[in-house]
C-alpha cells in the first residue's frame, strides 16, 4: 500500500479507537446525568394549554430572558404552537414567570450536551404526545427568530412543505475541498456529503418522524457530551443521517440547491452588495480572498463570474446560516439571524449590526439592542467594531 494511502488508513483506525473510548465515556456521564441531581430539573408548569402543534424552544441566557426571547414565544404562541421552554441555566424568578405565561412548561436544566440536550429534555417532557402532534418545532436562541420579512411566516411555511423533516436550512452539503483551488470547485449541493445536516437552530417534524418508534429511540441512545464538535456530529448530523437513513421526506424552507443560479440571476450591484454582505466568522484565510475578490472590481464580466464562483465556495465552506444573512433577510427567504458573528469576528460582527439597522417593528427594536449589547461586550474583547 502507497504511504499516504498507509498513513490516511492508520489515522482513521486511530479515530475509530478513539471515538469508541469517547462514546463510552460519553454513554456513562449521560446515565450518570439521567440519574443524578442533574437528571432531575426543575419544572414549572406554564399558562398555555397544549395542542396538536408544539415547540421546544431552548434557551441559554446568561445574561438573563431578554425581549426577543419573549417575543418569540409570543409568535410560537399566536401561531397555535404550545412550547416547553428549555433552560440551560438556572432562571431568576421573574424571568421563569415571564416564560410561563408564554409557554406550556418552562423547564430548567443543567447545561450538558448543548443544545441537543436541552431538546432531548424537552422532547422526554411531550414523549407520550409525540404520536399524536401535527408538528413538532425545535427552535434555539443561537438566533432571532422570526426576523420581520415580509410574507414570511417559516412555521406555516415549514409544515407546507409537506415533509416530515424540515430545516430552514442545509450546511456541509457539499465535499471539503482545498481552499487553494476554490476557483476550480464547481457548486454542489448532495445530500449524500458525509457532513450533510440540516441546521439544529430551526427544525420542524411532521408525523412521520413524530410516529416513528426509533425517532424516540434516537433520543433515548443519544450520548451528551460536553465536546461541541462531538455534540455537532452526534446531533446535528447524526439526527439528519438518521432521518434520511429512515426514508423521510426533508427539506430547506433557505434552499441551496439552486444557488448558484439565484446568483447568476441577481443584478450586478445587488450581486456586490451580496458578497459586502458575506459573513465568514471563522476562517480569516476565506475572508482575505473576499477582500481580494472586491479589490479586482472592475465591473467586467470575467470578475462578475469569479464573484459567483467565490460566493458560492465560501457559502459551501462557510454554511449558508453564516454566510448569506443578506439574502436570507433581503430577499425573503429565511426568517433568521445568527447571534454568534457579533462575538466572532469584527467584520461579522458590523455586518450583523448594519443588517439589523433594516429590522422594522418590536422585534427590530429588540435585535438592534441585544446585538448592540453584545458587538460592546465582544469589542471590550478586543474582538468586535
Amino acid at each position: 500500500m502507497p504511504r499516504p494511502l498507509l498513513l490516511r488508513a492508520l489515522g482513521a483506525l486511530r479515530w475509530r479507537a478513539g471515538e469508541g473510548l469517547r462514546l463510552g465515556r460519553d454513554r456513562l456521564a449521560t446515565l450518570a446525568h439521567d440519574l443524578g441531581a442533574h437528571g432531575r430539573p426543575r419544572l414549572t408548569p406554564g399558562a398555555i394549554a397544549a395542542g396538536p402543534r408544539m415547540a421546544v424552544y431552548l434557551v441559554y441566557a446568561r445574561e438573563g430572558i431578554a425581549p426577543s426571547h419573549l417575543l418569540t414565544l409570543d409568535h410560537l404562541a399566536r401561531a397555535g404552537h404550545a412550547t416547553v421552554v428549555v433552560s440551560n441555566l438556572a432562571l431568576a424568578a421573574a424571568d421563569r414567570a415571564a416564560l410561563a405565561v408564554r409557554a406550556w412548561a418552562v423547564v430548567e436544566r443543567a447545561n450538558f450536551g448543548y443544545d441537543f440536550g436541552g431538546y432531548r429534555e424537552g422532547i422526554a417532557r411531550l414523549a407520550p404526545r409525540l404520536g399524536g402532534l401535527l408538528r413538532l418545532v425545535l427552535l434555539n436562541d443561537s438566533v432571532w427568530f422570526p426576523v420581520p420579512v415580509a410574507g414570511e411566516d417559516w412555521l406555516a411555511r415549514a409544515e407546507a412543505t409537506g415533509a416530515d423533516f424540515v430545516g430552514a436550512v442545509a450546511n456541509d452539503f457539499a465535499p471539503p475541498f482545498a481552499l487553494a483551488s476554490w476557483r476550480d470547485v464547481p457548486f454542489r449541493h448532495d445530500a449524500r456529503a458525509p457532513g450533510f445536516h440540516y441546521c439544529s437552530f430551526a427544525l420542524s417534524l411532521g408525523p412521520g418522524v413524530l410516529g416513528d418508534p426509533a425517532f424516540r429511540r434516537f433520543w433515548r441512545r443519544l450520548a451528551l457530551t460536553g465536546d461541541k464538535h462531538d455534540t455537532v456530529r452526534r446531533g446535528e448530523v447524526g439526527l439528519t443521517r438518521w432521518a434520511l437513513g429512515r426514508g423521510h421526506s426533508h427539506a430547506a424552507t433557505f434552499a441551496m440547491a439552486d444557488l448558484d443560479r439565484t446568483l447568476a440571476g441577481l443584478a450586478e450591484a445587488r450581486l456586490r452588495t451580496l458578497l459586502a454582505d458575506l459573513v465568514i466568522p471563522e476562517e480569516p484565510a476565506l475572508r482575505a480572498l473576499k477582500a481580494e475578490v472586491i479589490g479586482r472590481d472592475d465591473g467586467s464580466p470575467a470578475w462578475r463570474a469569479e464573484a459567483e464562483t467565490f460566493l458560492a465556495a465560501a457559502v459551501m465552506r462557510t454554511g449558508a446560516a453564516f454566510a448569506l444573512p443578506s439574502l436570507a433577510l433581503a430577499e425573503g427567504r429565511s426568517p433568521f439571524l445568527k447571534k454568534s458573528p457579533l462575538r466572532l469576528d469584527a467584520e461579522a460582527a458590523a455586518i450583523t449590526l448594519r443588517l439589523a439597522a433594516g429590522i422594522p417593528g418590536p422585534m427590530g427594536a429588540a435585535i438592534r439592542a441585544e446585538a448592540a449589547a453584545t458587538a460592546a461586550t465582544a469589542a471590550r474583547a478586543g474582538r468586535a467594531p
